[in-house]
């Protein structure tokens, strides 16, 4: 019993003292934590103002080193300009004339147009569908004429003046150039028709021109030009009509 009272008081004093070695810490401060978070934020700071320098100044060289490649490009641009010899554009001056394109005139989609072999004017359709010219023929009759084909035929009058009646047509005798045979869309055997030579005025110009027979009393215009007629000597503007001729009731004889 008088050694366990002993024990008791030597751990009772050992308690003691170790409590007494140890020193209370006191909690921080308010101003305490306000500088250690500025020490912080000063420090993240500087570390951003010097990854920024070092990005400006990447990009300064950057910068730095395309322009003088542009100026490289651009001294090398101009000793090609310099170099260059080629022959200088220059726009052609339009014709006083608009009718008149130099070696060639301009055509209505209709025009007026005197037939010497028949003597009569027509209003003619200028068609740059079809290929050959062609007048309308009614009673088509070939006989021989000094061992030669000639052809018979029969066309409609000039067209009258406002106010007349119309003439009785023409019978018309000419010798056969040769025979061309036209397909129609409505038909597929193709239809042969004579040809004649015929000279043709239409305004100042004149020329000989060959002319298929057929009957186009069904059509519009008793001529039809085709691109043989006008392909070398002119262009066709079909929003137009009777350029040569005015509103087409002049007679070209």
């Amino acid at each position: 019993m008088k050694h366990a009272g002993s024990l008791a008081l030597v751990l009772a004093a050992m308690l003691t003292g170790g409590c007494a070695m140890q020193k209370a810490v006191p909690p921080a401060t308010e101003q305490q934590l306000n500088n250690a978070m500025e020490t912080q934020l000063a420090q993240i700071e500087t570390m951003l103002v010097k990854r920024c320098d070092s990005e400006v100044a990447a990009t300064a060289d950057y910068q730095t080193k395309v322009l003088a490649e542009l100026n490289g490009m651009n001294v090398g641009l101009l000793a090609l300009a310099e170099k260059a010899t080629g022959p200088q554009i220059t726009c052609p001056e339009l014709p006083e004339d608009p009718n008149n394109l130099g070696d060639k005139f301009v055509l209505g989609e209709v025009e007026r147009v005197y037939i010497q072999e028949v003597g009569q004017a027509y209003d003619a359709r200028v068609d740059t569908g079809a290929v050959t010219s062609s007048i309308s023929a009614t009673n088509i009759r070939l006989f021989e004429r000094n061992g030669e084909q000639w052809v018979r035929f029969d066309i409609p009058a000039e067209r009258p003046a406002e106010g007349e009646e119309e003439a009785p047509g023409t019978t018309v005798e000419a010798r056969v150039a040769r025979f061309v045979n036209i397909k129609k869309a409505s038909s597929d055997e193709p239809q042969r028709r004579p040809v004649i030579r015929a000279r043709i005025r239409l305004g100042d110009y004149v020329t000989e021109a060959e002319l298929n027979l057929t009957d186009r009393s069904h059509m519009e215009y008793p001529v039809l030009l085709g691109r043989k007629f006008f392909q070398d000597i002119a262009v066709v503007d079909v929003s137009r009509k009777y350029i040569h001729s005015g509103d087409g009731s002049q007679t070209a004889e």
